[in-house]
């Protein structure tokens, strides 16, 4: 179960700073959502973690879902809302599997994809990992 308060390193900006977040509430009953302590009325930045089990017997499935939003103003003009998003989903085949150790193998190989660069251990929070840079540089 997640912390009424994630304040203790468990998210990172790009800079690798703490940003620490609290508890909002249940916008479902199986989904909670939290938002940053430095929230403004207009500039949101909140967490949405989800969960929805679909079919039944072997064919469940277990789709988990973690989005990160965030509005800041416009670098541009200093006033227009620009909003931000990036969104984890796992889809396990629940129904057909006895632990989640391949649920965890296929996300460990995920976030070094996006977070760490070849033989180099050290998470890059700034975006340079090998598929941070392929998404903000729009490369393949």
């Amino acid at each position: 179960m997640l912390a009424n308060l994630l304040n203790t390193n468990e998210i990172k900006n790009s800079a690798g700073t703490e940003v620490e977040f609290g508890r909002r509430g249940s916008p479902t009953p199986n989904a909670i959502e939290y938002y940053a302590l430095t929230e403004g009325l207009v500039t949101k930045h909140t967490l949405l973690v989800s969960h929805q089990t679909v079919g039944k017997g072997k064919l469940e499935q277990i789709q988990s879902v973690s989005i990160i939003r965030k509005t800041v103003l416009s670098t541009v003009d200093l006033v227009t809302p620009c909003t931000f998003v990036a969104q984890l989903k796992l889809t396990s085949p629940s129904g057909l599997m006895l632990t989640t150790a391949e649920s965890a193998n296929v996300l460990a190989e995920l976030g070094s994809f996006m977070f760490l660069t070849g033989a180099d251990n050290t998470f890059k929070y700034d975006g340079t990992g090998t598929g941070g840079v392929a998404l903000l540089n729009r490369t393949l």
